[in-house]
């Protein structure tokens, strides 16, 4: 294959320090590149204080045992993140009773979405206490519909 004349010729300059052994290399000077100039980045800002102790997600000083990471547990989460919206369950953070029914429905249509996605490859048990999960919700979601007509 022929090279183009218009094709910029590069040069390569080996500046390792030690050879592929470990040995010294002699042939390169310690000296900064001379051919062209390269801006450096200032240090990067450290932060003034380090936080003394993890952050907890909000649960300062509650006495909770860690919960199994689980599928299970994950849908329990969403399920009691629209028992709040429906205002079944008071909001942890203000402890007063609020209805969002439109965030509500999107975390219901999530958990069916997920029921829907996941059929088959859920254990027995699984499958039994999401669509219990699921029923229940929906139930509840029905519910605050009718009285809120």
């Amino acid at each position: 294959m022929a090279e183009k004349e218009d094709e910029p010729e590069f040069k390569v300059t080996d500046r390792r320090r030690f050879t592929a052994t470990g040995q010294a290399r002699t042939d390169v000077s310690d000296s900064p590149r001379s051919e062209g100039t390269r801006t450096q980045r200032p240090p990067e800002p450290k932060a003034a204080t380090a936080p003394e102790e993890p952050w907890d997600g909000g649960m300062k000083g509650a006495s909770h045992e860690e919960a199994p990471l689980d599928f299970i547990s994950f849908v329990v989460s969403l399920a009691t993140q629209a028992l709040v919206m429906l205002g079944e369950i008071p909001n942890p953070e203000t402890g007063q009773l609020t209805v969002n029914l439109a965030a509500a429905k999107q975390t219901i249509d999530i958990i069916g979405m997920l029921q829907d996605k996941t059929k088959g490859n859920l254990s027995a048990e699984e499958d039994k206490t999401l669509g219990e999960i699921l029923a229940s919700i929906r139930l509840a979601y029905v519910n605050k519909i009718r009285t809120k007509s």
